[in-house]
């Protein structure tokens, strides 16, 4: 291989051997250092707030195709009518993973893995959180002539969505990442 370099790269090469170090200034170790473990360790409600921001806008464009809990931006019922066909609370639960599954595949492909590492590391606590967040969100947009059942089956479905989405994202983006170790793999 070192047949290959011509000249005047040995003599760049030499010249670079031949500098001697340079101390770089403390305050400037010290920024790259906390920009660093920032980047490694980020923030959890930095975090939460993007998860929230990405299952927001997800959220909404479901609701072109497919009704929750009747509040929909087209007149078609869309998907419902497929996932009615199976019962009612069958549908909720459809719906719910819909609503809150799509934003949990999203949020895999747009975080960066520090941040999905936090997430994974909580992953139920936080979609069970998002979804009664929105859940209470579509009680209050009118939602509340809706049975209990139907609230726990959307809750159910959509808790389970978000489960399913995180871990088919992971075993497509991060084939070898074990989420027991301390770092991805």
């Amino acid at each position: 291989m070192s047949k290959n370099i011509s000249e005047p790269q040995k003599n760049d090469m030499t010249h670079f051997l031949s500098i001697k170090d340079v101390p770089l200034p403390e305050a400037l170790c010290q920024k790259i250092e906390s920009q660093v473990k920032g980047d490694l360790n980020p923030n959890h409600l930095l975090v939460i707030s993007k998860v929230f921001i990405i299952q927001f806008f997800t959220g909404i464009s479901t609701l072109f195709i497919c009704s929750q809990f009747g509040v929909s931006f087209l007149s078609i019922n869309g998907l419902s009518v497929l996932f009615l066909k199976l019962g009612h609370l069958a549908c909720m639960g459809l719906c719910g993973a819909l609503f809150v599954g799509s934003g949990a595949l999203i949020t895999m492909f747009v975080l960066r893995p520090e941040e999905i590492k936090i997430i994974w590391k909580h992953k139920t606590l936080y979609y069970l959180l998002l979804s009664l967040l929105f859940l209470s969100i579509f009680y209050f947009l009118g939602t509340q002539h809706k049975t209990q059942s139907m609230f726990l089956a959307w809750l159910v479905g959509s808790v389970g969505g978000s489960q399913l989405a995180l871990r088919l994202v992971k075993n497509f983006r991060f084939p070898h990442w074990d989420p027991l170790k301390k770092a991805f793999i």
